[in-house]
Order: C-alpha cells, then structure tokens, then sequence
C-alpha cells in the first residue's frame, strides 16, 4: 500500500477535490466538497458513500461510511466516534480528517480542532484551508494577534485569490477582538467594498465609522442603506447617533423619534428625546418621555426628582409634591429635596388660600388628603401666608386643623392659645384639648 505522507500528495486537498486513495491494487474515490465556512463554522460531509473497486470492502471503508451516514443523520457526537476509530485504523486519510475537523469546529470544539489542524499541516504546511482553519481556531481560542498574523500572510500572499475574502474578514474579526481600530478602518473599506450586498457588514463599517468620527462617511454609507433597506431599525439607530455626535440635534432627533415610534420599549430613544425636548423648554414632551423610562425604573431617585421638577414647570403641584415625597422617601436627609418639596407646597399653599379665605378649610382638609400624605405642610404654608396678611380668624381655623390631626405640635398648640386667649374666645380656648406638657 503507497503512503500518503509526502507533502505532494496532499497539497491539492485545499478545496476537497476529487482524491484517489491507493491500497494495494484497490482504489478508493470520493467527490468531496468544501467543509468549512469560516462565517458559519459549519461542518459538510459528502453525501455519498465512498467508492471501492474490489468486490471486498476493507472495514475502515465501512466505518467510514458509518461516520457520514451518523452526520447526515444529525447525530454528530456519534460520527465523531466513528472516525475516530477510522483514523485509528487509516491515520493517513487526509480528507476523512478534515471532515473530522469540519464536525468538530460545527460543535465548537476548537481545541480538538487544533490538534487535528497540526496533524494536518505537518503533511500539508501550505495548504490554505488547512492555515485559514487553523487560524480561526487561534482567534476562538482567544489568541486574537496570532490569528491575525496568520490572516494577514493568507491576504497579502494572495490578495485576488478565491480565499482572499474569507482571509480579509478573519482579519477584520482578529483584529476586532485586539481592539486595533485605527488599522481596521482601511480593512473593513475593503472587505465592505468586496461584499456590497452584505448589509450587516455595512452596518458594521457605518459603526466603525461612527466610532472612529467619520461622521460624513458613515453618514453617506448609512444614506444608501436606507434606501436599500428603509424598514431597518438599526440603520435609523445609526443615523441617530451619527447625527447626535456631529450636532445636527433636529435630524437625530427625527430617527430617534422613530426608534421611539417603532419600539416603545427603546430606553435610549426616550431618554435622549428628554433631554432633547427639555433643551427647547417643551416640558410636556420631556416629561412623556421620561414617564416612558420610568415605565422600567419606578423607582430611579434621579428619575423621580426630574419627573418632580418638570410636573413643577408644568404647574402640576399637585403631581409634582408625589414625586418629591417618592424622593424623600429614597433619600430622607436629602436638604435640596426638603427645599424643593417645601417649594412646591408654598406654591399650592397660594393656590389654596382663597378657600381658607372663604371659610372652606375644613372641607379643604378632607380634600387634600387625596392629593398628598403631607396636607399638614401645605397648611403650615397656609398658615404662613395668612400671618403675613394678619387674618387671624382664619389662622386660627388652620392652626387648630394642625392641632388636632397632630395633638403633639407643640408651636402650633402654642400660637393657637395665644391667638384665643388674646381675642376673648373663652369659650374655645377652654374646650381646646390640654396637653400635660406643654408647661
């Protein structure tokens, strides 16, 4: 039986040509097709058994057909079994080995893979398929600089090749993982350049545009996929960003607003369009969609406070006194907050005193418990206001509401004394509850 070991033999296996494999008198033959496909990884077994000439087959020949009747058949685990034991019994097969290798890399089994590679490239050190394989074995294996160094021989040796693609997209990817961004702008302009109908790479180009802030190229390249793809959400995310980043404000503004139309979900959208809206003063739009952020983060304090301020802006007082107490409750210590809330209760407190005026403050009472937990504050604030206009029959009703819902406001229990005993309103000063330690 002749030896497949010289180097010769094997080095027209690159793209599994047609083989002829020499046992004695006997000759075995086998169509193969390509296996590997670097952007997928996926293994492809032949789909016919292997052609023997003798009447009697040897056993590896069935074994071997075993193996690929077991892949076609999607039990992978237990075709790898089988040619294991074939190439125990043939180690010389070159192409039952790649098919071994062409399972192995669609399970992801790359360090098998690369022992299997070695073996291999110890017959074949030249052949392509062999070093664009076990490159990516390298760059799976997390040794990103040697696969690009290997990627990089593969493309330069032969840059017009039929594997010139595939070695120019795995150095793109090594060089991906390396981080080498300023040396992959160039590259990926190539390979773009070679795959035009491959949106995703496109998109990925635009990407690498933006990040490196070629922003009227990545603009340019993103206008065409546009037009060939309209409904693509990640192009109009792209366009968004690019705009975002070169200023132009009105036009990221109108993709994010579609990203926002599209998918009520996209946090991103939402929260630049706040921020975007609250730049022109349009409260009303910032605060639509800082409720949509808070949808997913309730109880966010930073959230909460801007939800807080933009009610204010708004002259929802009422709205905006739940969102300071939802803050307080969050951060208790927190002055500015205290400041704020306080704020905004004077505010309400003005609103509300025309009622007291008109005699309405016990009714008020019963009303603003629907609107806040701390009615007591708002008519601490009433009660400020009407001492600075001397209307003290009025105080008195305010002060003796504060009394009675919090029997141990000592101030309060104070002044309303003061105020009674001093107007000659015996009477009520004598049927106001007593407290053992005011003295």
């Amino acid at each position: 039986m002749s030896s497949l070991r010289s180097p010769r033999h094997l080095r027209r296996l690159r793209g599994w040509p047609f083989v002829v494999l020499l046992c004695g008198a006997a000759a075995v033959s086998a169509v193969v097709r390509p296996a590997w496909v670097i952007d997928e990884a996926r293994a492809g077994i032949p789909d016919h058994e292997i052609k023997y000439e003798d009447k009697l087959s040897p056993a590896w020949k069935g074994t071997w057909d075993m193996a690929r009747q077991l892949y076609r058949e999607g039990k992978y685990r237990e075709s790898l079994v089988q040619y294991e034991i074939l190439l125990a019994q043939k180690e010389n097969v070159a192409e039952a080995r790649w098919e071994y290798v062409s399972i192995l890399f669609g399970l992801q089994r790359w360090q098998e893979a690369g022992r299997q590679l070695e073996s291999l490239l110890a017959f074949d050190p030249e052949n392509r398929q062999y070093q664009m394989a076990a490159a990516r074995v390298d760059l799976e294996a997390g040794k990103a600089d040697k696969a690009a160094g290997l990627y990089r021989r593969l493309y330069e040796s032969d840059p017009s090749g039929p594997e010139s693609t595939e070695a120019l997209q795995g150095l793109v990817r090594a060089l991906e993982r390396n981080g080498a961004i300023g040396e992959l702008v160039p590259l990926m302009k190539q390979l773009a350049a070679r795959k035009p109908a491959d949106i995703e790479l496109q998109r990925e180009l635009a990407r690498l545009l933006l990040e490196v802030g070629h922003y009227d190229e990545a603009g340019a390249l993103l206008k065409r996929l546009e037009q060939a793809a309209a409904e693509d959400r990640a192009v109009d995310d792209l366009q968004a960003r690019v705009h975002a980043r070169a200023g132009d404000r009105e036009e990221a503004a109108r993709y994010w607003r579609k990203l926002a139309a599209s998918d009520q979900d996209n946090l991103e959208a939402h929260r630049w369009l706040q921020v975007y809206y609250a730049g022109k003063s349009d409260w009303a739009m910032s605060l639509r969609h800082l409720e949509e952020v808070m949808r997913f983060t309730p109880n966010d304090p930073v959230l909460l406070e801007q939800a807080a301020g933009l009610n204010m802006k708004l002259g929802r007082v009422d709205t905006s006194l739940h969102y300071y107490e939802y803050c307080l409750a969050h951060k208790p210590k927190d002055l500015n907050l205290q400041k704020r809330k306080g704020e905004a209760q004077r505010i309400m407190a003005r609103n509300l005193l025309p009622l007291v005026e008109n005699g309405a403050s016990n009714k008020l009472w019963h009303d603003l418990a629907q609107v806040t937990p701390d009615r007591a504050g708002v008519f601490r604030e009433i009660a400020t206001l009407l001492r600075e206009k001397s209307q003290t029959e009025e105080l008195v009703e305010v002060l003796a509401l504060l009394y009675r819902e919090n029997p141990g406001d000592l101030p309060a229990y104070r002044e309303l004394v003061f105020l009674l005993a001093n107007a000659g309103r015996d009477d009520e000063l004598k049927n106001l509850p007593q407290r053992s330690s005011v003295e």
